[in-house]
């Protein structure tokens, strides 16, 4: 239920971050950038057809459903920043 509910529903804001997720330090923000910019190709970059590693909350999930869950992620969190 969760999966259906985070993959199709908008995601409000003030929505807790799990633990696990939580950065402790702080970090330079160009590093992170680029960081972030390496991991978006190297996802696009994989084809969709291929087995994926288990995501930690949801299992098993298609390519499809892995890159749909990243975009709205990342579009979750420049919209938080107003990008």
């Amino acid at each position: 239920m969760l999966k259906f509910i985070v993959m199709n529903l908008p995601w409000g804001k003030g929505n807790p971050t799990a633990p696990e997720f939580i950065a402790t330090s702080n970090h330079d923000f160009e590093s992170e950038r680029t960081k972030c910019i390496q991991l978006v190709e190297a996802l696009a970059a994989k084809p969709m057809d291929e087995p994926w590693d288990d995501h930690p909350a949801f299992g098993r999930m298609s390519g499809r459903d892995v890159s749909r869950l990243q975009a709205k992620h990342l579009n979750h969190h420049l919209a938080q920043f107003g990008v």
